[in-house]
This record gives structure tokens, C-alpha cells and sequence, in this order.
């Protein structure tokens, strides 16, 4: 199974269904709407999954269990309507390499930090040195697996 989205009743859900299928007989016997499921967090396939701040708040909120798999669930900028999943390198893959794991604990904390910045933004630093415009990226900077994808017609 390779969802990391599960389609069942979420309470208030309804709404989904009811607002955007009406009359659509292929929404006939569905509530709710789809529903993150933690274990695919666990999945050992997976190394990371981005989200909105806000969104591993919630999930850090809702789990009252074994937190270890939030870990996973990493922060990270311009994710507020999507999130990506980043696996693992397969076993013997040629020219894949794995991250550094995520630091040790839930993260929770790192996240309502995040939640508190955007809410209440802290003053910025007058002395914090201006930011240097970046280069642009060129086919050379890329993987060579990378030159041959964007270069096959």
C-alpha cells in the first residue's frame, strides 16, 4: 500500500461530500473526507514528510500514543496546502543518498515555535547581515541522472 491517505469518516467531514459532490454518483456512500494516518510515518520507506507548521501542530495535539513516528513529520516553509514525502534511498540504489536522521525527540515543540513566529512574528534583527542573492541554478549543478531525464526527448 502506498497511500499515505486513508478516504473514511472524519467527524465534521460531511461538509467535503456534501458540498463539492452533490448529486455525483461516485460520492454515493462516502463521509468525511481523507484522514493522515500515522503509521504511514512509521513506514520504514519513508525518511521525512513536510507540512505546514500548523499541521504537525494538530498531529502532535491528537496523538495521545507513542509519539516516535512525529519524529517524521517535519516543518517546513510554503507547505500549507500540501505536503511531500521524502523516502528513503532503496536498498542498492546507484547514486541515491540517504539524509541524516531527524534530530531526536517529537518535535512538537520546534513546530508551536514555528505557530508562535507566524502568529506573533519577532522583531526583526537590525543588525542581521542582508541576505546575498543566490546563483542560478544550472544542469551542471544537478545529478548527471538529472541531465539525462531533462535532456531525453
Amino acid at each position: 500500500d502506498t497511500s499515505f491517505l486513508t478516504e473514511e469518516k472524519a467527524p465534521g467531514g460531511e461538509w467535503l461530500w456534501d458540498s463539492f459532490y452533490q448529486g455525483n454518483s461516485a460520492a454515493a456512500g462516502r463521509s468525511g473526507g481523507f484522514l493522515w494516518e500515522s503509521p504511514n510515518a512509521q513506514d520504514p520507506r519513508v525518511a521525512r514528510i513536510f507540512v505546514f507548521p500548523g499541521a504537525k501542530v494538530a498531529m502532535c495535539d491528537m496523538e495521545k500514543g507513542d509519539r516516535a513516528w512525529l519524529r517524521k513529520i517535519r516543518p517546513w516553509y510554503g507547505h500549507h496546502y500540501h505536503f511531500h514525502v521524502r523516502l528513503n534511498c532503496p536498498s542498492g540504489a546507484v547514486g541515491c543518498s540517504d539524509q541524516d536522521a531527524p534530530p531526536p525527540g517529537d518535535g512538537c515543540a520546534d513546530a508551536q515555535k514555528w505557530v508562535n513566529d507566524i502568529l506573533n512574528p519577532p522583531p526583526p534583527d537590525p543588525n542581521a547581515p542582508k541576505p546575498q542573492p543566490r546563483r542560478e541554478l544550472t544542469l551542471a549543478d544537478l545529478p548527471a541522472q538529472c541531465e539525462t531525464v531533462l535532456s531525453a526527448r
